[in-house]
């Protein structure tokens, strides 16, 4: 996923708990770059909010600045594959948690490009194997319609550039709010406490947080019920999450949450079946006619 916020010049950085939405909904790590006179400057590898929070005091309304919030798909969740980036195939350079550059660029999305190394991330290979050579030809490759739609239809996701006048350029679909520009919309909400997920039920004793789970929302034990498909057996929803695709979790305390794959969840009325229960982003639950 992740999310860029453009912040123009004359424009006031948006609110903490923007921010702090931002972060918490993309977790795996922050960084900026913003125009100062001649040279793009990127920041990043700031792995906590209030880290991230104290780094944009310095900057005002006059700072053309890029913000960039990650969900790793790749590569690990390093703070030097946190974004923004140089455009360089030198890995090193993309690694850097401060650089100076005469262009910067962040993504959001997933490039469908294998990697050459495992530890470093989709956008990271774009950069150093495709996009370096489109700009060595065409340097002000910005400008040109048809090369930024060529790169349009080969990353099918988003991108943002920054050049050190201020002057930004993006590829994708952004959405305009306070006066900047987001990629997607997790700056408008918060994101659940728990992050986390751990092995399924069986391997209980041995909970470990893995993948990040983000959207899970606790189930209310006076609406909900939660209905173990492989042995019948029904509960009362307390202790239990659902996320916005229907997967039902335990609560294990800590933040964390274990998936139970054997389990639905949905209203407590089930005369004639149970009617499962989602939820959207913003927090509110889904029912569907759908009975299991």
């Amino acid at each position: 996923m992740c999310i860029i916020c453009i912040k123009p010049r004359g424009v006031e950085i948006p609110e903490s708990h923007i921010i702090r939405n931002m972060f918490s909904n993309n977790p795996d790590g922050a960084g900026l770059m913003y125009a100062d006179k001649d040279r793009v400057r990127i920041e990043k590898g700031i792995m906590k909010v209030n880290d991230f929070l104290e780094r944009i005091e310095r900057f005002n309304k006059d700072t053309a600045l890029v913000m960039h919030f990650r969900i790793g798909t790749g590569g690990g969740n390093t703070p030097g594959n946190t974004h923004p980036f140089p455009i360089s195939k030198n890995i090193k350079d993309l690694k850097k948690l401060k650089f100076s550059a005469d262009i910067g660029v962040c993504h959001n999305g997933v490039i469908d490009i294998s990697t050459s190394r495992k530890d470093i991330s989709d956008t990271m290979e774009y950069i150093s194997a495709r996009l370096v050579y489109i700009r060595n030809a065409i340097p002000q490759f910005y400008k040109d319609k048809n090369i930024m739609t060529l790169i349009d239809k080969s990353i099918d996701s988003k991108m943002c550039f920054l050049l050190p006048t201020g002057k930004f350029y993006t590829i994708g679909k952004f959405e305009s709010k306070y006066g900047c520009l987001f990629s997607n919309s997790t700056y408008e909400y918060e994101s659940p406490h728990f992050k986390y997920w751990g092995e399924p039920y069986s391997d209980y004793d041995s909970i470990t947080p893995f993948e990040p789970v983000l959207n899970l929302m606790p189930l209310n034990s006076d609406l909900h019920i939660v209905y173990d498909s492989y042995t019948e057996f029904i509960d009362d929803g307390d202790g239990f999450l659902v996320d916005d695709s229907g997967n039902v979790f335990m609560d294990c305390g800590n933040d964390e949450a274990c998936y139970m794959p054997n389990y639905d969840a949905g209203m407590r009325d089930i005369q004639d079946g149970v009617i499962p229960v989602t939820y959207d982003k913003d927090n509110t639950f889904i029912y569907t006619e759908i009975k299991f």
